[in-house]
């Protein structure tokens, strides 16, 4: 009838790292395009002017949270 509750546990798992990835991969993005905006433009490099300007270079226009940069260790190692 159902599947044993390890198989589908497996395949979700899978699936959301999957998603989890690219969103990681987006953040980086995102966030050294908009550090390297910063930086050519003599803007102050801030976690609060990386979150506003990311919305720049986002192509949803939702850019990232200052929180993503702190988190997000080679993004972070970028801000540094």
């Amino acid at each position: 009838m159902n599947q044993p509750l390890s198989v589908i546990h497996s395949d979700k798992r899978q699936w959301l790292d999957k998603v989890h990835q690219q969103r990681k991969d987006r953040s980086l993005i995102i966030g050294i395009q908009t550090i390297d905006f910063l930086i050519e433009q003599g803007i102050p490099v801030t976690y609060h002017n990386i979150s506003e300007h990311s919305k720049a270079f986002d192509k949803k226009g939702k850019g990232i949270h200052q929180n993503t940069i702190k988190r997000n260790e080679e993004l972070h190692s970028h801000y540094q």
